[in-house]
């Protein structure tokens, strides 16, 4: 049995195939697959944290010693006038259980270009084996502190990818 069908009936279904096409792609983003941010206001910036990068060097085996890396992925955007340059040591500082983290890169500049959101990946690292295996099995929290126009936020990231955000 053959089916014919006409041009018109054809435009008809490749524009609505075309639609559905089109629908499914926006409808990605309500999924629950969308990773969290945390934003916040600090005077004439907007921070958001939207991830954490982790990795891990093992030192003398056995020992109780690693170095656990921990890489907020911070957006900084400047709302200001002209622009600014400010070294990593002047924006981020660190704590996972309390414990004082190293930045490893802090050398690292922003430049803000007003308008537009900066990516920013300060690297931290912790000796303490203990307690980075409790940031990846989300018992510890690192709170990363981000300083800026005198206003100071305070980041609380989950090894889960969980970020809350508050004003210090």
């Amino acid at each position: 049995m053959a089916y014919e069908v006409s041009r018109r009936n054809f435009m008809k279904g490749a524009a609505m195939a075309a639609a559905a096409a089109a629908v499914s792609g926006l409808m990605t983003g309500c999924s629950g697959d969308t990773k969290p941010v945390a934003q916040i206001q600090l005077g004439d910036y907007t921070v958001r944290v939207t991830d954490a990068k982790t990795a891990q060097e093992s030192s003398v085996a056995g020992a109780q010693k690693v170095n656990g890396y921990i890489t907020p992925v911070v957006g900084i955007e400047y709302s200001g006038k002209g622009s600014m340059t400010l070294l990593y040591t002047d924006i981020f500082s660190a704590e996972l259980g309390g414990s004082k983290m190293t930045l490893t890169n802090p050398a690292s500049v922003y430049n803000s270009t007003v308008g537009n959101f900066k990516s920013c990946e300060p690297k931290f690292k912790t000796t303490d084996k203990d307690l980075y295996a409790g940031f990846n099995s989300n018992t510890q929290a690192m709170k990363l502190k981000v300083t800026l126009d005198k206003e100071t936020a305070i980041f609380t990231i989950k090894g889960n990818g969980d970020i809350t955000v508050a004003k210090a």
